[in-house]
C-alpha cells in the first residue's frame, strides 16, 4: 500500500510537549528491544511495522496500549502486560508473533488487537469485552481460559481459531459470525444472554444447541438427558436444537447447527427473519419457510449441497438480503457479463444491478442466498409457492429455482393481523373487552375475500367473545329481575355444549316433530272411527226403541178393547151372585 501506517513525532514547544510531524515507521530505526518502563503513555502507531523488535518492557503505570502501537512487529514473540493496563487498543498487536497473552486485568480488548498472530493461549478476566476481529485468524488459538467470564464478544472475534468448545455463561452479546469457521463443536449459554448477531457459529461442527440436564429420582441424580427445546433467557431460546432470538414483531432464526442430521426442517411460526449464513453448509434437504418470514439473510443457505426443495408459506415473497463479497470479484469466472470475457465465460447475467461497487467502471451482480452465487447453479432447486403468492416470479428467484410448484393459499398480512388480534383476546371475556371485540369484528369484516376469511381458523373465538359480551350486557340489565342468573362459566359451558351438538339437536327435533305429528294423526283417526261407531249404535238403539214403543202402544190398545168386556163380565157375575 502507498499509504503507510504512521507514528507522530513528539516535540517540545513553548515549554509544552506537542505532536509534531508524522513519520513513516517503516523507515524508523529497526531496534530489537524497547524498554518503556518509565513511559506512562504510548502513542498510536508508535512502533508499528518495526519488524526488528523482539523484546518489550512496559511501565506499571501504563493504563492502555494505544491503537496500532505495535502492529506489524512480526518478530515480537512475547509481551507481559502490567496489571494497570485496562485497555488494549485496536490492532495494537496485530500481525505479531506473540504466542500467549494474559488479559485477566484487561477490560477491553480492541478490534483486531491480536488478529493474525500466532497466539495459542489467552486468559480473560471478569466482565471482559472482546471487540470485533480481536483474535480473527488466530489459527493456533486453542485455549481461552476465563472465556466463561467474558460479557461481550464482537463480530468475528474468534473466527478461524482452533477453539473446540465455548462456555459463554456470563456472555450478554455474541456478534456476527463470532466463532465462524472455528473448530467449535459444543457451546453453552447462560441466562444473561440478551442478543445475538448473524449466525455466530457459522461453519462450526455443532450437532445441536441442546443442553444436558440432570435426571433426578427420589432426590438423587441418576443420569442426564439432552433437552433440545428450552429458554436460554427472556430473549434467546433453543427450539428443536436450533438457536432463535426474539426480535421486533417475532423471532429470528439465528443458527441452524451445521451437523444437525435432520434432512427436513420447518422454520418456526412467528419467525420474521432468517439470519445471514443461518443454514450455511448444513445437510438440510427440504426447508419450509414459515408464512411469517419477511427476510432471508445473505448466504442463508450458502453451500447447502443437499438442498432440493424450498417451500414458501408467505403471501408476499421474502426479501433476499445481499452483501457484496470481494471474493466473487476476484474470480474472473464470476463476472456477470454474457459470453466470454478475456477468455473466461461470464455468468450471463446482463441488464441487472444488485449493487454498484465503488471505484469500478461496471456494475457487479452477485447473490448467494440459496447457492454459492447467482449463475453458478444448474437450477435443480424446486420452489413450492402459495398459489396466490406475490413476487415469487422475480428475476432473483428465477436464478435460484428451476421448477416452481403451486401450493395452497397463503394468508395475506391483513388476514394474519386479524388472526393475531383474535389470538390476543383474553380467555375470560368481560364487558371491558367490548370495544376491543368490536374493533376485531370490524377488522374481520374488512376482509372481503371469502378465501381469506376461510383462513381465519380461530374465528369461533371471536364469535364466542361476542356472545359472551351480549350475555353479560343482558345480565347487567335483565328485563325480568326475577330471572335466575346463570354463572358465566356454566353459561359458557352450556353455550359450548349447544354449539358442539347443534346438528344433533336439529335431527332430534325433526324426529320428535314427526313422532308428535304421527300421534296426532292417529288420535284424530281413532276419534273419527269411534264417532262413526257411536252414531251407528245410536241409530240402531233408536230404531229398536221405536219398535218397542210401537209394541207397547199395540198392547195398550188391545188392553183398552178388552177392558169393557171384562168389566161387563165382572158386572154380570156380580148380578148373578146377588140373585142367588
Amino acid at each position: 500500500s502507498t499509504e503507510r501506517t504512521t507514528a507522530v513525532e513528539v516535540v517540545s514547544k513553548d515549554g509544552e510537549t506537542v505532536e509534531g510531524d508524522k513519520i513513516y515507521t517503516s523507515f524508523a530505526p529497526k531496534f530489537a528491544t524497547a524498554d518503556l518502563s518509565s513511559a506512562k503513555e504510548i502513542g498510536s502507531y508508535a512502533f508499528a511495522d518495526n519488524d526488528g523488535l523482539t523484546a518489550l518492557t512496559l511501565s506499571d503505570e501504563l493504563a492502555e496500549i494505544s491503537d496500532y502501537a505495535f502492529t506489524g512487529c512480526v518478530k515480537l514473540t512475547a509481551v507481559t502486560l502490567p496489571e494497570s493496563v485496562a485497555r488494549v487498543g485496536a490492532a495494537a498487536f496485530m500481525n505479531t508473533a506473540i504466542t500467549e497473552i494474559d488479559l485477566e486485568k484487561v477490560v477491553e480488548t480492541g478490534s483486531y488487537a491480536f488478529a493474525l498472530t500466532d497466539v495459542e493461549k489467552v486468559k480473560f478476566g471478569e466482565g471482559a469485552i472482546v471487540y470485533p476481529y480481536a483474535f480473527y485468524g488466530c489459527e493456533k488459538l486453542a485455549t481461552a481460559d476465563g472465556l466463561e467470564k467474558v460479557s461481550q464478544i464482537g463480530e468475528r472475534a474468534f473466527a478461524f481459531t482452533s477453539l473446540a468448545s465455548a462456555d459463554l455463561k456470563e456472555c450478554e452479546y455474541i456478534g456476527d459470525f463470532a466463532f465462524g469457521l472455528s473448530d467449535i463443536t459444543s457451546v453453552s449459554f447462560g441466562e444473561k444472554l440478551v442478543a445475538l448477531g448473524n449466525n455466530p457459529f457459522f461453519g462450526c461442527s455443532i450437532k445441536s444447541f441442546g443442553r444436558n440436564e440432570d435426571i433426578e429420582f427420589n432426590g438423587n441424580v441418576i443420569g442426564q438427558k439432552l433437552n433440545e427445546t428450552y429458554d436460554v433467557s427472556d430473549t434467546v431460546k433453543v427450539i428443536d436444537g436450533v438457536l432463535y432470538q426474539a426480535v421486533r414483531k417475532g423471532y429470528e432464526l439465528v443458527s441452524y447447527p451445521m451437523m444437525k442430521e435432520d434432512s427436513d426442517y420447518v422454520v418456526e411460526d412467528g419467525t420474521v427473519r432468517i439470519s445471514a449464513m443461518a443454514f450455511a453448509g448444513s445437510p438440510v434437504v427440504n426447508a419450509t419457510i414459515a408464512h411469517t418470514v419477511k427476510a432471508i439473510g445473505d448466504k442463508a443457505f450458502y453451500a447447502c449441497a443437499n438442498l432440493k426443495t424450498v417451500t414458501f408459506k408467505s403471501y408476499a415473497a421474502p426479501v433476499l438480503e445481499e452483501e457484496f463479497d470481494e471474493s466473487y470479484a476476484s474470480l474472473p469466472t464470476s463476472l456477470p457479463v454474457p459470453g466470454y470475457f478475456y477468455g473466461f465465460k461470464g455468468l450471463g447475467i446482463s441488464k441487472f444491478t444488485m449493487w454498484n461497487v465503488y471505484g469500478r467502471t461496471t456494475n457487479v451482480y452477485y447473490g448467494a442466498n440459496f447457492v454459492d452465487r447467482i449463475g453458478h447453479t444448474d437450477k435443480t432447486l424446486v420452489m413450492v409457492r402459495p398459489s396466490n403468492g406475490q413476487n415469487y416470479d422475480s428475476f432473483i428467484f428465477s436464478q435460484y429455482f428451476g421448477t416452481v410448484i403451486q401450493g395452497s393459499l397463503a394468508a395475506t398480512d391483513q388476514t394474519l393481523e386479524v388472526i393475531a388480534l383474535i389470538n390476543s383476546l383474553p380467555s375470560e371475556i368481560t364487558l371491558q373487552d367490548e370495544a376491543r371485540v368490536k374493533a376485531i369484528r370490524e377488522a374481520y369484516d374488512k376482509i372481503t375475500s371469502y378465501e381469506q376469511r376461510s383462513l381465519v381458523t380461530n374465528y369461533t373465538v371471536l364469535s364466542n367473545a361476542e356472545s359472551t359480551i351480549e350475555y353479560l350486557k343482558q345480565r347487567e340489565n335483565p328485563e325480568d329481575p326475577t330471572d335466575p342468573v346463570v354463572p358465566e362459566k356454566e353459561r359458557s359451558k352450556f353455550g359450548a355444549f349447544l354449539k358442539g351438538n347443534l346438528f344433533g339437536f336439529a335431527v332430534a327435533a325433526l324426529v320428535a316433530g314427526g313422532f308428535i305429528a304421527y300421534i296426532i294423526f292417529s288420535a284424530k283417526k281413532s276419534a273419527k272411527n269411534e264417532t262413526t261407531a257411536t252414531d251407528e249404535e245410536s241409530a240402531a238403539d233408536s230404531e229398536e226403541s221405536a219398535e218397542e214403543t210401537a209394541e207397547e202402544n199395540g198392547a195398550a190398545e188391545e188392553s183398552a178393547k178388552d177392558a169393557p168386556e171384562a168389566e161387563s163380565a165382572e158386572q154380570s157375575g156380580s148380578t148373578g151372585k146377588t140373585e142367588e
